[in-house]
């Protein structure tokens, strides 16, 4: 797990630096300037454009559940009411995700609907690992 309380350029430097990757490594891994990649680590630069922050993400090599503190972080940087990239993109290839929503927006689900489902998934995603193993 990633420390959501830093910034998401600090995040991205300590994670490439554990991988021994220079900074200009990086930024070339990544199509980027190694101007801009500096920038970004050091947060003299809003957090990147999607299409960058994914390549980001990638090059990381981050489990899946870091990959979605990282989109968190990302998010929370560019202002409170930004939803993590990873969530639009999931929604898009499933649309019956957008159904769901509707539904509960429509019966309007409270928080601890919600907390509910996400005990329900979380028990499903627990069985799936164990069934893998």
């Amino acid at each position: 797990m990633l420390d959501k309380s830093k910034p998401f350029g600090q995040l991205v430097q300590e994670r490439r630096t554990e991988l021994s990757i220079s900074m200009r490594k990086f930024a070339e891994k990544i199509g980027i300037g190694v101007a801009y990649q500096s920038d970004i680590e050091y947060g003299t630069r809003n957090v990147p454009e999607n299409d960058v922050l994914d390549k980001i993400i990638a090059a990381l090599r981050l489990t899946q559940d870091e990959e979605r503190d990282l989109y968190d972080v990302a998010a929370a940087g560019r202002g409170e009411r930004t939803i993590p990239q990873d969530i639009p993109n999931y929604i898009r290839a499933n649309p019956h995700v957008v159904v769901a929503l509707r539904t509960a927006k429509d019966a309007g689900a409270e928080e601890k609907d919600w907390q509910r489902f996400i005990e329900e998934m979380n028990r499903k995603k627990s069985e799936k690992a164990e069934g893998d193993s």
